[in-house]
């Protein structure tokens, strides 16, 4: 750095002031920091479903990803009846849907998010399931 003498005081050239860009670094981790905070404490990402069961039974729905034994609880949808879950916890890319009544797994339902995407997040029980609990020998839920 070179002194510059000006009408008898003498001054300091400098492109920058080092404090301001103290200050411009903290500002910019703590932001940083904040971000990634953030991010580590959003949790996972959630969506709306909506089962249609078309059934005489009452189902109880559960999701989960293929490569997972966690399962999410839809809940139950009962007979004839529509469903809306608008937090259920989003399982990824593939979904495995399965339909129970009174403890009894009546079929599963494969579904790639895009398929979920295309059907506008609904879905509907298949008629799979009404055979298999004709087959069981399970009573109907009544109405």
């Amino acid at each position: 750095m070179t002194p510059l003498t000006m009408r008898g005081r003498q001054v300091r050239t400098r492109l920058y002031d080092p404090a301001m860009v103290a200050q411009a670094a903290v500002a910019v981790l703590t932001v940083g920091g904040l971000w990634t905070v953030q991010s580590f404490l959003a949790g996972p990402d959630k969506v709306e479903v909506t089962v249609v069961n078309p059934t005489e039974y009452d189902l109880d729905v559960l999701v989960r990803s293929p490569d997972s034994a966690a399962r999410t609880v839809f809940g139950r949808v009962e007979r004839d009846d529509t469903r809306t879950q608008p937090n259920l916890i989003d399982p990824g890319a593939e979904w495995v849907v399965t339909f129970h009544h009174d403890g009894t797994e009546l079929g599963e339902l494969r579904l790639s998010g895009d398929d979920l995407d295309d059907l506008g997040h609904t879905i509907e029980v298949p008629p799979e399931v009404t055979t298999r609990a004709e087959e069981a020998g399970l009573v109907p839920t009544p109405e």
